[in-house]
């Protein structure tokens, strides 16, 4: 409840209410995962949620006043947008200019809500930077998710052989973080031999050899929130396999250590970037991202971004450099800014 105060705060001299419709931006206000409604902040009044009579029940201890929308809800109309424009009228909230996010919701939605009212403002950014900070609950619950990260690490490292498949390989490491996880942030990647020199590569059943370099880019939610983790690891590696990780290695120490509060984000970005460079690797993507209810939040830890590090924030780093045809290393952990500097969240050794 603490986020719906500051929104509201927010939400006052912006809008005459705020309307929440993305399951990401719900999850964070009502702290219920995969709710589908609109949740309803007046400036000046109290919120409240529309939902189906299905959802109703999961929403009962948010704190806020729930209401179903359909043939046997609690406002008997097809349309949510129907049933809103109702119960705005019932409790004479005024609704001139409504905050909605954007970028968040179907051009539909939004064409929708524009019509009900005179004005409609874009709240996306608002709501992005909100989030970029993690209040102590938020952080709690990012740091078991690393951690359940780490044990799919361990997971990969304990049962990775010559002749298994990436897709065996993955079975391995998804057994044990699911009997902690809710779930998982995103379609695990193995990536084996020329593989793992696809950034975003989807399992396959090639047969891992024991020259392989092998990309294990894993994440898990817990309570809603997410993790990120990638090691690259190789069963019998040559003077080439190490090269390559010792440069990303090097290249991402370096980031790390310009991840300070008050240090412009891209700057995190550019440390990694410059040295690969020099070392005549090309890396394809960011560095790193922001993390929390969906695996890439804000801040962007790119070469263009604007974004300052502050205290809260939690982030990526995750150099990486491939060669096509051959393979590829990416080393990626989480970070969380503090006053006092950084932590490191996952803990499992960059060894290759």
């Amino acid at each position: 409840m603490e986020a719906l105060a500051r929104l509201q705060k927010k939400v006052a001299g912006k809008a005459d209410l705020l309307l929440i419709a993305s399951e990401s931006n719900i999850r964070y206000v009502t702290g219920v995962s995969e709710v589908s409604g609109v949740v309803v902040i007046p400036a000046h009044q109290d919120p409240f949620i529309l939902t189906s009579v299905m959802e109703k029940p999961r929403l009962a201890n948010v704190g806020m006043e729930v209401l179903s929308v359909g043939k046997t809800g609690d406002i008997q109309k097809k349309k949510t947008l129907l049933a809103l424009k109702e119960e705005l009228e019932r409790r004479k909230i005024r609704h001139s200019t409504v905050a909605v996010e954007k970028k968040q919701i179907s051009a539909s939605l939004w064409e929708k809500a524009s019509r009900m009212t005179k004005r409609t403002v874009d709240f996306t950014d608002e709501l992005a930077r909100m989030r970029m900070i993690k209040q102590p609950e938020e952080i709690r619950n990012v740091k078991v998710a690393a951690s359940i990260g780490d044990a799919g690490i361990r997971a990969a490292r304990e049962s990775i052989r010559a002749g298994m498949t990436e897709h065996e390989l993955a079975r391995q490491i998804e057994y044990e973080m699911r009997r902690r996880a809710d779930w998982f942030s995103f379609m695990t990647i193995v990536g084996s031999g020329p593989n793992s020199a696809i950034p975003h590569h989807t399992i396959s059943d090639r047969k891992i050899r024991k020259d392989d370099l092998v990309v294990v880019d894993i994440g898990a939610i817990y309570k809603g929130y997410c993790s990120d983790i990638t090691r690259t690891m190789c069963l019998k590696p040559g003077p080439r396999e190490r090269s390559i990780h010792a440069a990303v290695l090097t290249a991402q120490k370096l980031a790390i250590s310009r991840a300070m509060p008050g240090a412009a984000a891209k700057s995190v970005d550019l440390a990694a970037r410059s040295f690969l460079k020099k070392a005549n690797y090309v890396v394809p993507h960011s560095i790193g991202h922001g993390i929390g209810i969906d695996i890439h939040e804000l801040p962007s830890i790119s070469p263009d971004s604007k974004d300052v590090l502050r205290p809260g924030m939690v982030f990526t780093v995750e150099p990486g450099a491939y060669i096509e045809g051959y393979g590829g290393v990416r080393i990626e952990d989480m970070i969380l800014l503090t006053h006092k500097g950084r932590i490191i969240l996952t803990k499992s050794p960059r060894c290759l």
